[in-house]
């Protein structure tokens, strides 16, 4: 049909039309240019807001701190009791700015969006937060002891300087997103512009197009037309021979299920022809063997108009058995009621032989497994019981002390493999969860010295587990052995964290100390040579300090991005 008999075509009405459309893109660009300009404005207010409560929590988290060292040193309760009042309140106003900060607070004003980087920072300061909020609460609970008091004021101390320059991260990169936010609504403002400029001048241009023009791109329209008619026959003819020389069964039926049409892989896969098809319902392949329900859900997915996908155990015309991996797809016409449906389907009965031989094979393999960890485990058990009986034979102290390290060694390899085994990966291991449970293993051995463990998520290699396992164990024996002599009590603490890219493993105890004169590289023992051997092959440093207060021993490794 021309477009001269089509009132949609005629140029008048395609001229109005442009026109109405170019006004309504200009006023769509002046509400656009005023909606971020009220967008910028309340953007403004609610960054400065959040500045200024930042700045607010670097000043309550530097009063909780105070309050703590003011805590440590009241001279009675009635002062604590003060204080303790105080630093509740402080904490309950910080902890609820910073809930705020992170997730928005109407009665703060605050709306809690963030953007990625500024959670990121937000991230790498909750540890701190948690550590400092949590001491102040514990602070205030109930009376505590002095060495307990001034464990949680240390914490206060040890995390303020960390919130502190992670406050000031935030506000600068508030700040900073607030100038970039000025500058994107400057660039947008100058890019309306220019559209709209472009608006102007295409109005301008295509209002008074010359009819000529307009008969002439019709009859190129009608051109066009024909030729990609010609196109459409050419690829409906390509896509005949596609799907008659397709090695995938493709069936179309009616509603019913009825076949209308199948290629010739449908024949050849069946054993039917497309005679002996037409006409008749897939049932004809039905068999009892295909899983429950799965025609039923088909019907009820094909009549809701969505594609269908799943697996028949179906049955040829010779009666033999063979699995078939099918989408079926309703097919619409121009107004998308459901006319056919289209099948697409592949014979997979090899690939389900070889699963199924997989199948059996993997579940043989997995019972030598469990075998095999049983046998391990047995090994280490009977290890460490021949070192224990040749500790009881009564020999020397020299080979007591040796045996005795041994065994502590063999504890630490037989925690190593049963987080591995547990986990279900030998390439890599919670360093944390190891370092833990190796510690309180050890720590079974005096049941007078107490265990505090702080262990920040980590994860390792199995290669560099194993070091690091054996300096932890060496470290706890050291401390166990000469830090609390006549069956002195005590507490050892061990921490796992990542500072800065770096993984921080340090050991400590509250004992006797270090003896007067003592020099790491100097006079150290077989013990200490052996944790700088594997610091080295772990790649990392080791440092070890002690006074009146106890010993603390400090392994420094590159952490590891898995």
């Amino acid at each position: 049909m021309s477009a001269t008999a089509d009132p949609a075509g005629n140029p008048a009405r395609i001229l109005r039309h442009r026109y109405i459309l170019a006004l309504s893109i200009i006023v769509l660009l002046v509400i656009l240019n005023q909606t971020f300009i009220q967008v910028t404005l309340t953007k403004n207010d609610d960054d400065s807001r959040v500045i200024n409560i930042s700045g607010r929590q670097r000043m309550l988290s530097q009063k909780i701190t105070k309050l703590g060292r003011q805590f440590l040193d009241a001279p009675t309760q009635a002062a604590r009791a003060s204080l303790a009042a105080d630093l509740e309140a402080s904490a309950s106003l910080w902890e609820k700015s910073h809930d705020g900060l992170l997730k928005g607070d109407v009665e703060l004003g605050l709306r809690g969006h963030k953007s990625a980087a500024t959670l990121a920072v937000f991230g790498q300061i909750e540890g701190p937060y948690r550590a400092i909020l949590g001491a102040a609460h514990e602070l205030t609970r109930k009376p505590l002891p002095q060495m307990e008091i001034q464990a949680l004021v240390g914490r206060m101390e040890q995390n303020e300087g960390v919130f502190l320059a992670g406050m000031n991260a935030i506000t600068f990169q508030y700040d900073k997103e607030t100038h970039d936010w000025v500058r994107l609504i400057s660039l947008l403002e100058y890019i309306m512009l220019g559209v709209t400029c472009l608006v102007l001048s295409l109005e301008v241009f295509f209002i008074f197009l010359p009819a000529e023009r307009q008969i002439r791109r019709s009859f190129n329209d009608m051109k066009k037309e024909l030729v990609n008619r010609e196109h459409t026959e050419l690829a409906l003819r390509k896509l005949t021979r596609a799907v008659e020389q397709s090695p995938a069964s493709i069936v179309i039926t009616d509603l019913d299920g009825r076949i209308e049409y199948a290629n010739p892989a449908f024949a050849r896969i069946t054993g039917y022809s497309l005679e002996e098809s037409i006409g008749k319902t897939t049932g004809i392949l039905k068999t009892d063997l295909t899983l429950p329900g799965t025609h039923r859900h088909l019907w009820e997915t094909l009549h809701a108009g969505n594609e269908w996908r799943g697996e028949f155990v179906n049955r040829k015309k010779d009666g033999s058995i063979y699995y078939e991996s099918a989408i079926i797809s309703p097919v619409t016409d121009m107004y998308g009621a459901t006319t056919q449906f289209l099948a697409v389907k592949e014979d997979i009965t090899e690939r389900k032989r070889s699963e199924e031989k997989l199948a059996q094979a993997f579940k043989e393999n997995r019972e030598l497994l469990r075998e095999l960890q049983h046998r391990v485990k047995n090994s280490f058990n009977m290890i460490s019981s021949m070192i224990h009986l040749a500790s009881g034979e009564g020999g020397s102290p020299e080979t007591d002390a040796a045996l005795e390290q041994l065994d502590v060694r063999v504890l630490s390899v037989a925690e190593l493999y049963s987080l591995l085994y547990s986990s279900g990966s030998f390439a890599e291991v919670r360093l944390d969860e190891y370092c833990g449970k190796l510690a309180s293993a050890l720590l079974g051995l005096r049941s007078d010295i107490s265990l505090v463990t702080e262990m920040g998520k980590m994860v390792v290699s199995a290669n560099r587990a194993a070091p690091i396992g054996l300096i932890l164990t060496e470290l706890i024996t050291n401390s166990l052995k000469y830090a609390f002599p006549d069956n002195r009590k005590g507490t050892i603490t061990v921490s796992l964290r990542n500072r800065a890219g770096k993984a921080i493993l340090e050991v400590g105890d509250d004992g006797k100390g270090l003896p007067e004169g003592f020099s790491p590289t100097g006079n150290s023992g077989m013990g200490l040579k052996l944790v700088h051997g594997l610091a080295d092959q772990v790649g990392g440093t080791f440092a070890i300090a002690g006074g009146e207060g106890g010993t603390s021993c400090t392994l420094e490794f590159a952490a590891e991005v898995v």
